[in-house]
């Protein structure tokens, strides 16, 4: 049974240490569309929408550097969340980056 204490010794009880949340839309489908669905996603944030619509990944080769970015800070697990309903973004980015 969970306590209260973070999960996997991370400072957010709900996100385990080394892992982190990327906004996913992806190339070969509609990235501004996606980049979109984030914006209204976090609207009313301030200038933190705006950082995190910027860390779109929009094609393979960003979504790459993302992970090769994160991997060189230590972060062992990433969730990539869909900007889209379109379920081949989500198969794009596993043949990019698996």
């Amino acid at each position: 049974m969970w306590t209260g204490q973070p999960v996997g010794g991370g400072a957010d009880p709900g996100v385990p240490a080394g892992t982190r949340e990327v906004p996913m839309p992806f190339g070969g489908g509609d990235p501004d569309l996606g980049r979109a669905n984030v914006r209204g996603y976090y609207a009313g944030n301030g200038g933190f929408t705006e950082l995190v619509v910027s860390g779109v990944a929009g094609t393979a080769e960003a979504a790459r550097a993302v992970v090769a970015s994160l991997a060189d800070l230590g972060v062992s697990e990433l969730i990539f969340n869909p900007g889209t309903d379109d379920v081949d973004d989500v198969k794009r980015l596993a043949d990019a980056v698996l």
